[in-house]
């Protein structure tokens, strides 16, 4: 009789043991789902921040080669044998139409660039400033207010 009324202690015993056990697990539970929710809250603003940071450079970037692309164009019309200020001017426009860019006016070096002999190099330089936001006056990392392109190309002859 002993033994019988052992095991039923031990099995108490152990049924209470489990009911306590379960009950921290459950405890610890939902002390890690709060704790989740305060990590994400933590780590979301930076994880977006980073995102639109990213997004921002990549739009310079992209202006950036836009400049670039008008300033080669203006320097191939430039060395054209012939070539006036007017059609390196409607080159470059005619480029950053697309682009929604404007730039000012071309400085194309040496002064005397259309009566340069064959072979001179001609510089185009361009300046646009750079409005690069994606949500109206905010910026999430710091950039440039200007952006700049030089291209140069030896003058072609007749």
């Amino acid at each position: 009789m002993k033994s019988v009324a052992k095991y039923i202690r031990v099995k108490q015993c152990n049924q209470w043991l489990n009911i306590k056990i379960e009950m921290k697990v459950k405890a610890s539970k939902s002390r890690f789902k709060g704790l989740a929710l305060v990590e994400t809250a933590i780590v979301f603003p930076l994880l977006l921040l980073l995102t639109l940071g990213v997004i921002q450079y990549s739009w310079l970037f992209l202006k950036a080669q836009q400049i670039t692309n008008a300033a080669r164009t203006g320097a191939r019309v430039a060395i054209r044998y012939g070539a006036t200020t007017a059609e390196v001017t409607g080159a470059i426009n005619s480029s950053l139409a697309t682009s929604g860019m404007t730039v000012g006016a071309p400085v194309i070096t040496p002064s005397n660039w259309e009566d340069v002999a064959p072979g001179v190099e001609v510089i185009v330089k361009l300046t646009s400033t750079s409005s690069v936001r994606l949500l109206g006056d905010v910026s999430f990392l710091p950039t440039p207010g200007t952006l700049h392109a030089s291209v140069t190309m030896a003058k072609e002859g007749p």
